[in-house]
């Protein structure tokens, strides 16, 4: 499938994760494998591209177009309880658009559930959003700061690549959250 991706080209991709022969990546949600063939040549066959979602299906999909590379390493599961070890994936980046993200945020603020079917449990949920290292003003959860906007529990989290800005802010105790995407990485343009 080579769906449209109009800001994040492979090449783009490459830049910034600037992988090297043997290096060990993880794609989270690798749908139909847009990203995970180059992401296996870019690693070499003494690299591992390691490639993780909730359905077996997209798993089945990626390997059967792998076209013989062995370096792709499917695993199933939810992210209730993720099979790799702490501190040996040091850091991330979420490469999603912004219907996803829309959808992902309605999941975090329904239970878990999308559309009435579960993607995680409410037990899952309430892991991901659990406070557990004080930061400075804020407490840190799995991948969300978790404090206070206009004195309303805030779980939050952004991120920026170079010339692209996102952040998405929850107020759970009202069932409300937003995404802000943006193109430039700074407020001097």
């Amino acid at each position: 499938v080579e769906a449209p991706h109009p800001v994040v080209t492979r090449d783009r991709l490459r830049s910034v994760l600037a992988p090297a022969p043997g290096e060990r990546l993880l794609e989270i949600g690798p749908g139909t494998g847009y990203y995970t063939y180059d992401m296996a040549d870019w690693v070499g066959p003494e690299g591992r591209v390691e490639i993780f979602d909730l359905q077996q299906k997209f798993l089945d999909h990626v390997v059967r177009g792998s076209e013989g590379r062995s370096n792709i390493v499917p695993t199933q599961g939810d992210a209730t309880e993720l099979p790799y070890e702490a501190g040996r994936l040091p850091t991330a980046a979420l490469i999603s658009s912004a219907e996803d993200m829309g959808h992902y945020l309605i999941a975090q603020l329904g239970d878990g559930r999308y559309r009435g079917a579960p993607i995680l449990s409410p037990a899952g949920i309430d892991a991901l959003h659990r406070p557990a290292a004080k930061g400075d003003g804020f407490e840190y959860a799995m991948g969300w700061r978790v404090g206070q906007i206009a004195g309303k529990k805030a779980i939050h989290h952004g991120g920026i690549v170079g010339n692209y800005r996102g952040k998405m802010v929850l107020l759970p105790d009202q069932k409300w959250g937003v995404v802000v995407l943006t193109n430039i990485s700074t407020m001097l343009g």
